[in-house]
């Protein structure tokens, strides 16, 4: 069966085809966009969103809204289960798959979160910080003079920076990069993780898989666990509607 499987994020959505072993026909919108009509009538759809207004919007009947608490096939019981994000939920179950346990794990989007998965698929939270748009929107609209600017992966930035906007560009990015290293690094060792693999997903990667070394990038990570927990979810209610017949 074919399903429809949708990341809402905070600034874009990510929508794709998923049939049962991979997926196809990946389209990218903004989220201010995002509205019932961009889901197929004739499959069902997953939906990872981190956005309730967009939610509220979206109608139907055979969707399946990802939480943590809809056979996700992971142990999240250490943590607050009603209120950790969907994406934060699909993006530890396909790591749980795909990666090497423990793992913490890096999405770098509108926000970046920095969770901790250990061996057996626990869930042992995490740490959640700005992105580098919002972290430089935010010095832009807080201070009289300091400029908005964009961003940019095609190079590090100096650590002393010669004018006003470089300075801001050293701070914002190589202030996130020493952030990252730092949470790593103190997640694995409060968590007790003395090897572990590292998970790089999100739309703002590209800049930073060269600054964490060793990282495993898996591009559509989000997707993939809601697929994933999609399929289990409705495998356990099928368990539970055809029970095998005692002996």
């Amino acid at each position: 069966m074919k399903l429809t499987v949708i990341d809402i994020g905070n600034t874009n959505t990510r929508i794709a085809e998923w049939d049962g072993v991979s997926l196809s026909h990946r389209i990218s919108i903004s989220t201010a966009k995002m509205t019932s009509k961009k889901i197929p009538l004739e499959t069902p759809a997953a939906i990872s969103c981190v956005v309730p207004q967009i939610k509220s919007k979206i109608k139907g009947k055979n969707i399946l809204w990802i939480n943590a608490m809809c056979g996700a096939g992971l142990d999240f019981s250490a943590v607050d289960r009603p209120a950790i994000g969907s994406d934060r939920v699909a993006g530890a179950v396909a790591s749980a798959k795909f990666a090497k346990l423990p793992a913490i794990i890096v999405d770098i989007g509108t926000a970046i979160t920095v969770d901790a998965l250990a061996k057996g698929g626990v869930f042992l939270g995490g740490a959640i910080l700005p992105g580098r748009t919002m972290m430089k929107n935010a010095l832009s609209r807080g201070t009289a003079q300091l400029p908005s600017l964009k961003t940019s992966s095609t190079r590090n930035p100096r650590f002393a920076g010669k004018k006003t906007a470089d300075a801001i560009t050293s701070g914002v990015e190589n202030g996130i990069v020493g952030s990252l290293k730092y949470l790593v690094s103190g997640i694995a060792e409060e968590c007790r993780f003395s090897k572990y693999s590292i998970v790089l997903t999100g739309g703002d990667s590209s800049f930073f898989i060269k600054n964490l070394p060793h990282c495993n990038y898996i591009k559509d990570l989000i997707l993939l666990g809601t697929a994933i927990i999609w399929e289990r979810h409705f495998t356990a209610i099928r368990a539970k509607q055809n029970p095998p017949p005692s002996t």
